[in-house]
């Protein structure tokens, strides 16, 4: 498929999308976004539920989409079909030869899933596999540069141009709550926020690099704590602590609804992701006014990295604990300056009203290139 094929002339009419999305809901940032182009939602599993299980069966799996593919609602109305994660529903759809040629599918690209995908991380088979059914895909919403960069690593040269790229952004309501955070930055504890509650998620938030991080960063900074802010179960929590020795620095606090105390406490944020897309944190922490230190492969880097280049480090435990060093070496007034920039940052790029701006632009783009500009959103006149 080729974008921007020329379209029959067709009189004006509103667009009208779908997002198909995982249980039990869409991320919150998700709901603020889908509004302005007027997109309905629909559960992946409306028929035999799966998404609620733990381990679902392949075989239900299977039988789930193959359901909802045949009994997909309205299913020749929908102009945009968009699969959150991806979901894997549309391409079935489009695969079996449900959907007209005008009907477009995308997938919102805003976590592990292109990481995993770029490095090979399922495994020879079953990535090729992948990869081959990813490239069915009309095009492709992504948040944030690093996961367009993912994107394009597996796609041929002549399709780059159908990765679509927006920002994330931090809810308002959030925003208000981080713009009451006044912290020190003093001494030096440092904090991280996600969940697990173990397996892939310990590698994807790159919790063991965090943790030996901050075994290294110790031997020279004996008064370096670490505070973890998530559900992690007990399996994780003690494994990791034994295996770099840091069960008396580490403290894990659980899931923790209001974050504002620990922030206050906290003189540096530190994410260690391997393809976290953007994450929420990373943004509420420099709305705090807190610095933070994200790894090359953490979307937001081009962000955090207008704060200070430094607080973007490579994909390794000695070059985290360098920056940490580095960073708790700086006198009170240099760590206020970065965080004052930092706050300043995300008040002025990170900021609701610019994201849903720019994620309408970008599907306003997309139906142009796609050949449907008769196609109207909601708010616009043709």
């Amino acid at each position: 498929m080729k974008l921007g094929s020329a379209a029959r002339t067709e009189a004006a009419r509103p667009l009208r999308a779908v997002y198909v999305h995982g249980r039990p809901a869409p991320h919150p940032n998700r709901l603020e976004l889908l509004p302005v182009i007027g997109a309905e939602l629909l559960p992946v599993d409306f028929r035999i539920p799966w998404a609620h299980l733990e381990r679902p069966p392949f075989f239900r799996k299977l039988l789930s989409l193959l359901a909802c593919a045949v009994s997909f609602p309205h299913r020749r109305r929908w102009d945009l079909i968009i699969g959150d994660g991806p979901q894997h529903l549309p391409v079935v759809m489009k695969a079996l030869g449900l959907l007209r040629r005008n009907q477009k599918t995308l997938p919102y690209l805003a976590g592990e899933f292109p990481y995993f995908l770029a490095t090979g991380h399922y495994g020879a088979c079953r990535t090729r596999l992948l990869a081959a059914w990813f490239r069915r895909w009309d095009a492709y919403l992504c948040v944030g540069p690093m996961i367009a960069d993912l994107v394009r690593q597996k796609l041929p040269p002549h399709r780059h141009t159908d990765v679509l790229t927006f920002p994330n952004f931090i809810r308002d309501s959030r925003a208000r709550e981080m713009a009451t955070v006044d912290a020190s930055l003093e001494g030096a504890r440092i904090a991280f926020v996600g969940n697990g509650p173990g397996g892939f998620r310990v590698f994807y938030k790159g919790l063991d690099l965090l943790l030996e991080s901050v075994a290294r960063a110790r031997g020279t900074r004996s008064n370096l704590t670490c505070a973890i802010v998530g559900e992690w179960d007990e399996a994780t929590r003690t494994g990791l602590a034994d295996r770099f020795g840091v069960a008396s620095v580490v403290h894990w606090l659980g899931s923790t609804p209001d974050l504002v105390p620990v922030l206050r406490e906290t003189a540096l944020y530190v994410h260690c992701g391997r393809g976290d897309a953007w994450p929420n944190t990373v943004m509420e922490a420099m709305a705090a006014g807190i610095p933070p230190l994200v790894s090359e492969w953490t979307g937001g880097r081009e962000v955090v990295a207008q704060i200070e280049p430094r607080l973007v480090a490579p994909l390794e435990a000695e070059a985290f604990a360098e920056r940490i060093l580095w960073y708790l070496g700086l006198d009170r007034t240099l760590r206020r300056e970065l965080g004052a920039r930092a706050r300043l940052l995300a008040r002025t790029q990170l900021t609701q009203t610019a994201a849903q701006d720019a994620f309408r632009g970008t599907i306003r783009r997309a139906l142009d290139r796609f050949g449907l500009p008769h196609l109207v959103l909601p708010g616009e006149s043709r």
